[in-house]
């Protein structure tokens, strides 16, 4: 939404310099160019400001980007939930709830499975991906809210060697995966 908000105002500027209009740092018709684009001067004054100008016309815009680029001030949720009720948390960790499923992004080194006795991976040539056991645990990075963004896989979990190992599984190699809610849990 803030990139929109963004390229928007950058559009306006644009359109605005090929008007045959002078607009300057004391607005249009004594009418500032804050009130106009319904920036305040106190966002105004914060972070960095950004003149565009063309080259045809000596109309320039001056534009508060602050509030665009800026991190937002309070926590949004991500309202995902595993299957015992525990919210998804970013920096919180997830273990695989599923049975034989199928990670493709990993390198070379990590294509294989686990032996389900003595817990240990074992590469396999043959196969073109990595079949996570269930247990294998890794760092939540990411979730997507689905209310905005229509993410088929909202949760994103980081899995590295010798972390979380509290099971007996260690990941192979480093990569990162995308989960649905019903297949990670929480822990």
């Amino acid at each position: 939404m803030r990139s929109y908000q963004a390229e928007l105002l950058l559009f306006i500027g644009i359109f605005l310099s090929s008007l045959p209009i002078k607009l300057d740092a004391f607005g249009i018709n004594g009418v500032p160019p804050s009130t106009i684009i319904g920036i305040t001067q106190q966002q105004q004054l914060q972070g960095r400001t950004q003149t565009q100008q063309s080259r045809n016309s000596s109309t320039s815009i001056r534009l508060s980007w602050s509030e665009f680029y800026s991190e937002p001030t309070t926590t949004k949720t991500s309202g995902l939930v595993d299957d015992n009720g525990k919210e998804f948390v970013v920096g919180g960790i997830a273990r695989v709830a599923v049975a034989k499923i199928k990670a493709y992004q990993v390198s070379q080194l990590g294509r294989g499975r686990y032996d389900e006795s003595s817990k240990a991976f074992v590469a396999d040539e043959k196969l073109k991906y990595l079949i996570l056991p269930v247990g294998l645990r890794g760092t939540i990075t990411k979730t997507y809210d689905v209310d905005e963004i229509s993410a088929n896989f909202p949760i994103q979990v980081k899995f590295v060697p010798e972390e979380h190992t509290d099971e007996g599984y260690s990941a192979p190699v480093p990569f990162v995966m995308h989960f649905r809610p019903d297949e990670v849990e929480c822990v």
